[in-house]
Formats: structure tokens, C-alpha cells, sequence
């Protein structure tokens, strides 16, 4: 969650706050999940494009 919310802030700045919200609440409350989901789906193709190809990359290196 925090290397997700990491990038959507990095990204998408101000345009991601949200996501980053219910991202921070997933780390203790699996319900925000769903919604954060929405969050991330809900962002300009090309910031989400770039956040999920990045973690992607981040998360098959690692």
C-alpha cells in the first residue's frame, strides 16, 4: 500500500489525494480496499497508466 500510495502521489500529485487517503486507511482496515480501487480507476488514464506500470515494475524487481 505504501509503495502504491507512493507513486500515486509522485504521479498524480494533488489529482490522487484520495486514492492516497483510503490507501494510508488499507494499511490497518482491509474495507478501504474497494474504494480505493475506485479511487485509482477513477484517475486520468495516463496517471493510472503510469502508477500501475511503475508498481508493476517495482513489484516483479523486488
Amino acid at each position: 500500500m505504501r509503495s502504491l500510495r507512493a507513486l500515486s502521489r509522485v504521479y498524480a500529485g494533488p489529482r490522487a489525494l484520495t486514492l492516497c487517503q483510503l490507501l494510508a486507511q488499507a494499511e490497518t482496515d482491509p474495507d478501504a480496499l474497494p474504494p480505493a480501487s475506485r479511487a485509482l480507476n477513477r484517475l486520468e488514464p495516463l496517471d493510472r497508466r503510469r502508477i500501475l506500470s511503475s508498481f508493476a515494475n517495482l513489484a516483479t524487481t523486488a
